[in-house]
């Protein structure tokens, strides 16, 4: 009996509670909810910023693309800052630049989407200078503060969904998830 029991007691995988996997998901979804807190901030002060240097170019850009990690208005606006920045080239260089830029970082090139930003540019009235040697720095910081917390957001969120994973009940909460969506779809 005691030759049995040694024997397994090599063979036995050190114990971790599940308790603490669960008190590192609510500490980790804690600090997600305060980090999505601080991407509505700097989504509202980029919005802010943004209504000063190029009103209403938020109704012709997307902003983040959690599907493809992409963020089409924080590329445009890191890339074009303000409204002088498109009206000191024509109509054809502007969409030429555009094309280009959107090849570069990878979204679909459209000449309608190119003119149209064009016309918002023309017709828009900024309110403050692109002169101002602080305003390129604002709009583009304004960038890379949401970019930085979108990469934390992502990163605490792939920490979360694989400690979920190791959890006993993981895959049957999945497939509720998965069930709900088909329910939802017929």
């Amino acid at each position: 009996m005691i030759s049995v029991g040694i024997d397994h007691w090599y063979r036995l995988k050190e114990y971790e509670p599940e308790e603490s996997i669960y008190a590192e998901l609510k500490l980790l979804g804690r600090q997600y909810r305060h980090y999505m807190r601080m991407r509505v901030e700097s989504v509202l002060e980029l919005t802010h910023l943004l209504d000063y240097t190029m009103p209403g170019i938020k109704t012709l850009l997307k902003g983040w693309n959690e599907t493809n990690g992409k963020d089409k208005l924080g590329d445009f606006v890191e890339e074009y800052w303000h409204y002088d920045n498109i009206t000191k080239k024509s109509e054809e260089q502007f969409i030429e630049s555009y094309l280009k830029w959107a090849k570069e970082k990878g979204y679909h090139q459209s000449q309608d989407k190119a003119a149209k930003i064009y016309m918002l540019a023309k017709e828009g009235i900024p309110t403050v200078s692109s002169d101002t040697s602080s305003t390129k720095m604002l709009v583009q910081e304004a960038v890379r503060v949401l970019r930085e917390i979108d990469n934390t957001l992502m990163t605490i969120l792939t920490q979360m969904q694989a400690l979920a994973k190791s959890l006993p009940e993981y895959p049957v909460v999945r497939a509720m998830g998965a069930l709900e969506m088909f329910l939802r779809l017929n």
